[in-house]
């Protein structure tokens, strides 16, 4: 029967046999960190507009699987995808959408195009992307939740 390794298993398998080989599982063992956004629009979001959430301060690696997005109230019908935007401001996806079709309903969010997961550095910030169903914008006074899960390997 055949067997395949992962990276961190290579990199084991190498430090039996080499010397000064890294096999620090540091990134393998971070705790999942989770950044709590509550939003209460001040005017109406149509589709392609961004909502700010801000820097987490550190860099790290967002797990979209455990990252959601919240219709607290309001009608807020519609995809959202989590973005980066670095200090030159080019934009940068996360992840795939995570589409809302009623309030109260906690929606998470998809791996990005090829699977790969997200990283964002210290001075990015992060905002997400509405694209609007066929209800039409997202109103003032509507209220959303953005929980971001990440990883952050450089914090203690």
């Amino acid at each position: 029967m055949a067997s395949q390794n992962s990276t961190l298993r290579a990199a084991q398998v190498a430090a039996d046999t080499t010397r000064n080989a890294d096999t620090t599982i540091k990134s393998y063992q971070a705790p999942i960190r989770y950044a709590i956004f509550d939003i209460t629009l001040t005017t109406a979001v149509a589709s392609n507009d961004d909502i700010i959430l801000g820097k987490l301060g550190c860099a790290g690696t967002v797990i979209p699987e455990l990252s959601r997005a919240v219709g607290i109230s309001g009608g807020a019908a519609g995809s959202f995808t989590l973005e980066k935007v670095n200090a030159a401001g080019t934009v940068a996806a996360l992840t795939g959408a995570a589409a809302i079709t009623t309030d109260g309903t906690s929606v998470a969010f998809a791996r990005k195009s090829g699977f790969a997961l997200g990283t964002f550095d210290e001075a990015d910030y992060l905002q997400v992307t509405f694209t609007e169903a066929s209800g039409g914008a997202i109103n003032a006074t509507d209220v959303l939740q953005f929980m971001v899960a990440y990883i952050a390997p450089d914090l203690p």
